[in-house]
């Protein structure tokens, strides 16, 4: 199969690697088989990929051909422009690592929840501002970022996630209460929270 984009950098895993996180002791392996940054790209056993890296690339949305890769466990779209993500998320069910900090997504799909193997999901310095109640289909995250972001209500969902060990609402503005019902609703889990403030 061909896949074809300026700004495609596709990495292919050969020789054993880890993938550790900043704020847990969540590691992810894979196998190192090569790495591509062309002008076009052939490929002829997409079934192999299983990390891509597509970080600062000045994209505005994702681009069609990633929805080809199923087999991808590993998603780098951090630092680029991309303002909404298509449906077509849920096609990667193999994903386990999701970084899309750095963009300006104000709102998820709800096809984002049927990624039931996702256990990083990394959404920092976006304008998200509602995280839906779907996301206690994702029972195998362990680490939510949400870090910079304008949420304001978060769903009594996030408490049926059983293996939910961080979550970062550093500069989301919260006040006393919202930060109290946040802690009790998720007593074993980790959160990263800023001074709170006198908002509403």
């Amino acid at each position: 199969m061909k896949i074809q984009n300026a700004y495609l950098a596709l990495f292919l895993l050969l020789t054993q690697m880890s993938f550790a996180q900043e704020q847990d002791s969540i590691s992810v392996s894979y196998k190192k088989i090569a790495a591509f940054d062309h002008l076009k790209i052939n490929i002829d056993d997409t079934s192999s990929v299983v990390k891509l890296v597509l970080k600062g690339k000045k994209f505005s949305a994702v681009p069609a051909e990633v929805f080809t890769l199923t087999r991808l466990e590993y998603l780098d779209l951090s630092g680029n422009k991309i303002d909404s993500l298509s449906r077509d998320i849920a096609k990667l069910k193999n994903l386990k690592v999701l970084l899309l900090d750095g963009n300006k997504l104000e709102s998820l799909p709800e096809e984002i929840y049927q990624l039931k193997n996702l256990q990083v999901l990394r959404l920092g310095r976006n304008n998200i501002f509602y995280i839906g109640a779907s996301i206690k289909q994702m029972q195998a995250l362990e680490i939510l970022d949400l870090w910079n972001n304008n949420v304001a209500e978060f769903p009594e969902e996030l408490s049926e996630i059983p293996h939910l060990k961080v979550l970062d609402l550093r500069s989301v503005s919260m006040n006393d209460e919202q930060q109290f019902q946040i802690m009790k609703l998720l007593p074993n889990t980790k959160v990263l929270m800023d001074v709170s403030c006198n908002c509403n």
